[in-house]
């Protein structure tokens, strides 16, 4: 009895789906009924696993709330079923898709059982959306976090950010990261800033300068070597400051480096961390270089002139400092010395050309 009762049940249910799908097919578009129609076929075919056929049918819906509602069910009853892949393949149901996953992502948590995430990442990245897709993993990862057990999983979708960031194009290579409690304006971050903050997240992928940043004691410059001899200028700039601020002495050829790469930043940086003796100490050095390379008939090598005029200045206030006065005269010596060779310089060569003027 049982048995044909249930055989009953599902004729009865297959014979109201196939009179809806009789009465689409004859409906006008306008049909007010039309939207319920649909409905009805859509339950039908999802309940019996009927995935794409149940998708057709969501998509196939006149009515923006009967989508709305059946992308809402598709999410759940998809989730369950470990099917959302079809979901993120039907373009159709993508926009009404996405907005009730961007709702749900947020109610639930963002630790590796939050399929609501994982859905928005894949549609994003279906679509080639890198930006859209790296938003998604950097609020998954703040969310990690902020709240338990969360960070060893925020490593791990700060990277799909990251890897999402530098497949973007490079105007759309930028995050929008909360603003602070203590700021006003939301920053800005791009795949470098993005970097640093994932290898602040795992201390064992920095390198020793890294490492030698974030520890309090002074910088070993001995060990260091060998990775601040070709470092670029924003290593060497951190380096000076940390220096600055624990008064640590600065070996004369990381100074040489930092003059070698950017010399205008490394006095000026000095400068205004009150070393006034090591960046004259440091212009010297450059300004000796210059004078070594300049041979009799080649053209004078530029010299950093003006920071020379600026250290001149500075130190000449200080000239009742012995280590001052000191790198003030030899300064000024290399200086008039540099001025000399390239005044000479020069009228050797109008005296070389008025002598050898070609006459056509």
């Amino acid at each position: 009895m049982k048995v044909i009762k249930l055989f009953e049940i599902h004729d009865a249910g297959a014979c109201v789906v196939r009179l809806a799908e009789t009465a689409i097919s004859i409906a006008d578009k306008d049909d007010p009924n039309l939207a319920m129609f649909q409905w009805v076929v859509f339950k039908w075919h999802l309940s019996g696993g009927r995935t794409e056929r149940a998708l057709s049918a969501a998509a196939a819906n006149p009515a923006p709330h009967a989508r709305h509602a059946a992308a809402a069910t598709l999410l759940t009853t998809l989730a369950e079923r470990k099917e959302l892949g079809a979901l993120v393949r039907c373009s159709a149901l993508s926009e009404e898709a996405e907005k009730a996953a961007a709702a749900r992502a947020k109610l639930h948590d963002a630790h590796d059982d939050n399929p609501y995430y994982d859905f928005l990442y894949a549609l994003s990245v279906s679509r080639h959306h890198y930006r859209k897709a790296a938003a998604v993993m950097y609020e998954r990862a703040t969310r990690c976090g902020a709240e338990r057990g969360g960070s060893p999983l925020r490593r791990r979708y700060l990277a799909a950010a990251l890897t999402c960031l530098r497949l973007a194009r490079p105007e759309h290579a930028f995050l929008a990261r909360p603003a602070a409690p203590n700021l006003t304006a939301t920053q800005v971050i791009g795949p470098d800033e993005l970097a640093a903050e994932l290898r602040e997240e795992d201390p064992d992928s920095l390198d020793p300068v890294q490492k030698a940043l974030q520890r309090s004691e002074n910088i070993d410059f001995d060990h260091l070597y060998p990775y601040l001899k070709e470092a670029d200028r924003e290593t060497l700039l951190a380096i000076t400051k940390r220096i600055i601020s624990t008064g640590q002495f600065l070996p004369r050829w990381f100074l040489l480096r930092f003059m070698d790469v950017d010399g205008a930043g490394c006095v000026r940086t000095l400068l205004r961390g009150g070393r006034v003796v090591e960046a004259g100490a440091a212009c010297c050095g450059a300004l000796r270089g210059v004078l070594v390379a300049l041979r009799p008939g080649a053209p004078p090598t530029a010299a950093p002139l003006a920071l020379a005029d600026l250290l001149l200045a500075e130190l000449r206030l200080h000239t009742h400092h012995q280590p001052s006065r000191e790198v003030y005269e030899e300064l000024q010596k290399l200086v008039d010395s540099y001025i000399e060779i390239v005044q000479r310089t020069s009228d050797d060569m109008k005296s070389a050309q008025i002598k050898y003027t070609i006459v056509n």
